[in-house]
C-alpha cells in the first residue's frame, strides 16, 4: 500500500478469480464478504489485476514472479522501470 498522507492510501489490488471460494471455505466468510468488491474497500484502488487460479496458486505465482502483469505492475509502482 502506498500513502499520500492520512486517509489517502493507494492500493494495487491483485485477486484470484477464485477468490470468493477460498475465503468462504477457509475463513467462513459470506460470498459478499469474500467478494472483490469488498476487497476494494482496503483503500483507494488505483490499479486492479485479476489472475486466473485459486487464491493460493495466485499468491505463489505472484511471489515467484510467474505472472508477467503482476511483475510489470510492481516495477511501475516501485519505480523500477528507470533501472531497466
Amino acid at each position: 500500500m502506498l500513502s499520500d498522507g492520512p486517509g489517502l492510501d493507494r492500493v494495487c489490488l491483485v485477486v484470484a478469480d477464485d477468490r470468493e471460494q477460498f475465503y468462504m471455505s477457509s475463513a467462513d466468510l459470506t460470498r459478499e464478504e469474500s467478494s472483490t468488491a469488498t476487497a476494494r474497500l482496503y483503500g483507494n484502488v488505483v490499479e486492479e489485476l485479476v489472475v486466473q487460479g485459486t487464491h493460493m496458486d495466485v499468491c505463489t505465482r505472484c511471489m515467484t514472479a510467474d505472472v508477467n502483469q503482476f511483475n510489470s505492475m510492481c516495477r511501475r509502482w516501485l519505480d523500477l522501470e528507470r533501472w531497466t
